[in-house]
């Protein structure tokens, strides 16, 4: 049987991930959803960084929404989107991706937009105001040796006459 740890002094945040968690028929048998209020902490004698985990180490940061918490249920449970973003950092198939402030940018526009973009268009998205000649293209080259470590399947494609197009699936 599966289980739900919150450590929190919040009894409303408690019971509403009780509620929620009740209904949840994604956690396989033993397995074990720990949340853990960054905000209560101190108060509950906690230390550490982790505030909501399942698995072996996946977080989310409150304020979170429950959307944000299945999501990282299904992808700590190998369904779903094999990139996610929780705040500012990036998972894929599980592992938070360490990125450069410029890779995540222009990651998470490949990732927001679902569709091919140019380089010019990654660069403006991305908020750079005058692009460089070949920086998207080496950004790119550096997202690609992370995300397809070890053997991965590729997630960054490039398109002819289109763009740079991620799939995420």
């Amino acid at each position: 049987m599966s289980r739900l740890e919150v450590r929190s002094a919040d009894a409303l945040l408690v019971r509403a991930l009780q509620v929620w968690f009740d209904e949840q028929p994604r956690l396989p048998d033993g397995g074990a959803l720990v949340i853990t209020d960054l905000d209560s902490m101190p108060a509950l004698g906690l230390d550490g960084e982790i505030t909501c985990s399942y698995g072996d180490g996946a977080m989310l940061r409150r304020p979170f929404s429950f959307a944000q918490l299945e999501e990282l249920m299904s992808v700590r449970g190998g369904k779903g989107a094999r990139l996610v973003f929780f705040g500012e950092d990036a998972w894929l198939d599980g592992e938070k991706l360490p990125l450069t402030k410029a890779e995540g940018a222009i990651l998470r526009v490949l990732y927001e937009a679902r569709e091919p973009l140019s380089a010019a268009e990654i660069a403006k998205r991305a908020g750079e105001e005058a692009p460089q000649s070949n920086r998207i293209a080496v950004h790119i080259s550096f997202l690609r040796a992370k995300t397809e470590k070890n053997g991965r399947p590729r997630l960054i494609f490039t398109r002819r006459a289109k763009g740079y197009e991620l799939k995420n699936d």
